[in-house]
């Protein structure tokens, strides 16, 4: 019986108040609470196909669920969706396998201008980012455009649509990855 004494002791030193407060906070912790943000990070391949002169619009399909998914699995259900913006987009160069061998013709200068629309079911399409004559480069931040996603998530039909124009055509496929941070914050003062 001393064990429990000497429990109840260690704790007599905690104020009331403190107590209190510590007892709801183990209470209600891992119990739905809403975070005030969740950062989505994502990750799309995109194929240049090789001889092409110009690039048809190409959807990136699949982040509309992606996200819904990632809220969900953070704790945020989209009715909580304050607002939701891109952060940073980045334009990575990745292959053709001949890339592994040489540098030269392994960069983004045959890209004039990429941008990156988004469109939902009875939503305008805008543009999110965008990237201009790119050049030799391999990697590229994209210029970021000041877009609210949150009513084309709540639209639950979100879609990515990547438009290229090209310089000059590419012998091979090339493979690119358009990678893109999205920040959503909650509305948190509905009950």
């Amino acid at each position: 019986m001393s064990g429990g004494s000497l429990a109840l002791t260690w704790f007599r030193p905690i104020r009331p108040a403190l107590s209190l407060a510590l007892g709801l906070a183990l209470a209600i912790s891992g119990c739905g609470l809403i975070p005030n943000e969740v950062e989505i990070e994502l990750d799309y391949p995109l194929i240049i196909a090789g001889g092409l002169s110009a690039v048809h619009p190409d959807p990136l399909p699949g982040i509309g669920s992606e996200v819904r998914q990632s809220l969900s699995d953070e704790g945020m259900p989209v009715d909580r969706v304050a607002s939701a913006r891109v952060a940073e987009v980045t334009l990575v160069h990745l292959s053709p396998p001949a890339c592994d061998i040489r540098l030269e013709g392994c960069d983004l200068a045959f890209i004039r201008e990429l941008e990156l629309l988004v469109e939902a079911s009875g939503k305008d399409r805008v543009r999110l980012a965008h990237v201009l004559e790119p050049g030799e480069v391999r990697m590229v931040a994209m210029e970021i455009d000041d877009v609210d996603l949150k009513p084309y998530i709540t639209a639950g039909t979100m879609t990515l649509i990547a438009r290229v124009e090209l310089d000059n055509a590419p012998v091979e496929n090339v493979e690119l990855e358009v990678r893109a941070l999205l920040i959503v914050e909650a509305d948190l003062g509905r009950g």
